[in-house]
This record gives structure tokens, sequence and C-alpha cells, in this order.
């Protein structure tokens, strides 16, 4: 077959780049109400440093997204918080960048689309994608191939491993070391005062020995550190008042790590319902590198939560059965699920307890209000991020089952709404539990 590649292309290859939430900062597709009442639509000048420092290193610089073209003539004019594809790349063009091409690709189909973009370059060319949706992400890494890379444009570490190819100076304002650096030593700016004082949390949770929860608040800092340099440029008031809301919440639970007080699991839901607007943690599809690091903690005092319980649970069941030698088996048992609490990793511990718990199930039944043990620890392990549906009971799968049902429906008449109306702008974001600010 002969080759049909286009030597016009880059041998290098082509940066590719998502329209509404990357290249423009303001998303409307997901706030569209903002989008009516601001006519305000700008550039990320951050993404301009990137893609430049790509062009000049020789790769072509594409946009690739899910608008379809007949919609193209509806968004001109900047009228509704966005700009026509066109308009785009007259902006860029005025920074020193050319757009070679405009790819489309439906969502939940960039994948695929960067494979078949690759094609048109030569075989050791590469293709790398900047999108401010996860999931369009990971559509690129799932096809496991090298020559294929994405990154969220919202986030420090997907930024550094960009710059791991594409060089810029550690000293550009643009470098997100810098953008992190500035946001926390700058004073005197009432948008980024709540992510300073979680900042300055980091080091007191470190100074007691809390390194793992210490680690997990400083990537939420930097992701939103990064959100917070975009949205104030621009005063874009959705992102700022997410920027807001999750250091509010995210500072309450560390405070009562700070002071060693109990978090309460209402303390945790109402975090989870104010920052990632859902119903139950496991649900939750991170939509972007902030949403994952977000959860992640979340889950890391859920799961403290559940340990503390538990133990309460055993210590209070251990006193139910005394120092009768009847019990001994059921002690024995007991303080096993009790040593394994203790592992330093609450996601081991919790694994452990629940492959012991099981193994004693039937011992447990033997002793004075066993059944009542059981039934309590299996309501705490239900609820565990990961574990839990393996002691939830029927009813409870029963509920499950129908309010995926329910999701389930409710996702297919948006699709079908969508794919059936052609005068809006095309979402990229269809999944009930996946959220993007």
């Amino acid at each position: 077959m002969p080759n049909t590649k286009n030597t016009k292309k880059s041998p290098k290859g082509f940066v590719a780049i998502d329209l509404d939430g990357t290249a423009l900062v303001q998303k409307i597709d997901k706030q569209p109400l903002y989008g009516l009442t601001n006519a305000q639509s700008n550039i990320r000048e951050a993404l301009i440093t990137y893609i430049k420092a790509a062009q000049d290193e020789g790769y072509d610089i594409v946009i690739l997204t899910a608008r379809p073209e007949l919609v193209e003539p509806l968004l001109g004019g900047g009228k509704i918080g966005t700009k026509a594809t066109q308009e785009i790349k007259d902006e860029l063009a005025e920074s020193g960048v050319i757009i070679k091409e405009v790819y489309r690709a439906p969502a939940g189909l960039k994948g695929g689309k960067m494979d078949e973009i690759l094609q048109e370059y030569p075989e050791d060319a590469v293709g790398i994608l900047f999108d401010d949706q996860l999931k369009q992400v990971n559509d690129v890494k799932e096809l496991n191939n090298p020559r294929l890379m994405a990154y969220d444009i919202n986030s420090k570490k997907d930024i550094e491993l960009y710059l791991d190819k594409i060089a810029l100076s550690a000293d550009h304002p643009h470098h997100p070391s810098r953008i992190v650096e500035t946001i926390l030593n700058t004073p005197n700016v009432p948008e980024t005062e709540g992510i300073k004082t979680l900042n300055s949390s980091i080091q007191q949770l470190h100074d007691q020995g809390k390194g793992k929860e210490a680690a997990l608040i400083e990537s939420i800092v930097h992701e939103l550190c990064i959100r917070s340099d975009a949205a104030n440029r621009h005063n874009y008031k959705p992102e700022q008042d997410l920027v807001t809301v999750t250091t509010q919440n995210i500072q309450i639970l560390v405070n009562k790590l700070i002071k060693n007080e109990p978090t309460e699991y209402d303390d945790i839901i109402a975090a989870r319902n104010a920052i990632l607007a859902d119903t139950h943690l496991v649900k939750i599809k991170p939509n972007s590198n902030f949403d994952v690091a977000v959860k992640a903690f979340l889950e890391e005092c859920t799961r403290t939560v559940f340990i503390r319980d538990l133990k309460q649970q055993c210590s209070d069941f251990q006193a139910t059965l005394g120092n009768s030698n009847q019990y001994a088996q059921q002690r024995e048992m007991l303080g096993k699920l009790m040593q394994s609490l203790d592992k330093p990793d609450t996601n081991q511990a919790l694994l452990s307890f629940s492959d012991q718990f099981k193994q004693g199930d039937s011992i447990f039944k033997q002793a004075p209000n066993g059944d009542s043990f059981i039934e309590s620890v299996r309501s705490i392990l239900a609820k565990a991020p990961i574990i839990g549906v393996l002691f939830k009971s029927d009813s409870e799968l029963k509920a499950d089952k129908i309010d995926h049902c329910v999701v389930t429906m409710f996702k297919n008449q948006l699709v079908e709404l969508k794919n059936g109306t052609d005068n809006t702008i095309a979402s990229e974001d269809t999944e009930v539990y996946q959220r993007t600010p």
C-alpha cells in the first residue's frame, strides 16, 4: 500500500487543543446561565504559552473540538460567553500561534480521533491533547499508544508532564510551579486567601506526623492554584466560587485533623455535596485532576471515620464477652480484627478487617449480642469506599439497582436530546455522576 501520509505535516507531530474550558477560560456548555448574562470570553494565556513553546520546537498546533460545524454561525459576535472557532484561530494568530487544522469529534471519541490524526503524520511523530475534561484525557490514554499523550489543562502535575517534553523556563510566569508560588506569596488577594490558609495547614499536618493527609492537601492546593490563576485573570465567577467553596469545606476537615477532634461522617458528606455535588463518593467519576485530589482526601477522611467507628463497635462487643472461657474463640477473633485496624494504610486496614470479619461471621453469631455486632459492623462497611458493595444487604442492593436504572434512563434522555438539538453548543459531558466546574 502506498504511503498516503502528508509530507507537509510536522515530523515532530502535533498538539491538539480543546476549546470551551481549555482554549477559553470560560466553559459555557457547563455554565449556560453565565453565558447568557456574561458575553465575555477569554483565551487562556497560559495555554498560549504552552502551545507557542511547542510550535517553536516544530510541532503543528491543531484544534480538536466536539462542536458540530453547523453551530459555528451561532457562536460569533461574543454575545453568549464564548467565541466561534474562527475567532479563536484569529486571536491565537495575533499571539503568534498558527492553527494548522480544525478537527471535530463527538463527545467521548477524542481518543479515536487523535489516533486518526496521528496517521496523517510521519511514523516517529507524536500527538498531544490538551483538554479540561479527564474523561477525554483518559480516552486518549486508554489507547495505550506511546505516541499519543493527553493532559488536563487545569492540573499542575499534568502541565509539568507536558513540560517534560516541551521546554519552558522554570522562571516563566506561566510555568505551573511559578503560578503556585505567585498565588501563595502574593498578599492582599481576597480570591486566594482560602488557598493560602489551606496551604499553611500542610506544615502543621506534617509536624503532627500526618504526612499522608498533608500530601493529599498539597495536591488540592496545587490544583486550586492553577484554576484560580486563570479564573482571577478574567474574573470568571463560577471557577472563583468553586475555589472558595472547596477551601472553606476542606479547611473545616483539616482543622479537625490538626486539633485532633473527631471528624464526623456528616462533615464529609457536607464537603462532598458542596464541592463535588454528588450523593456518594463511590459514584463520583472524577472529570479533572482537581476532582481526583478532592475525592482522594475525602475518601481518606471517610476511611478514618469508619476505622474509628469499627474500633468502637469491637470494643463494645468485647466488653459484653467478658473473660469467660466460653467466648475465648470470639475474643481471639476480635483481637485480630482490632489489630488489623492499626495498619498505617487505612485502605489496607479496612480490606484486612473486612476479610477477617467475613471469616469470623459464624463464630461471632454464637456469642450474646453477636447478631447485633455483625449487623452494626456490616452497616459501617456497607458505606465504605470500594468494599462497601460486598457488605450491602439485599434491600440496599435493590435500591442501588433502581437508582442505577433511573440514572441510565435519564442519561439516555440527555443523549437523545443532545443528538436531536442542532442549535446548541455540544456539551462534552453527559455523565450524570461526572461533574465539571
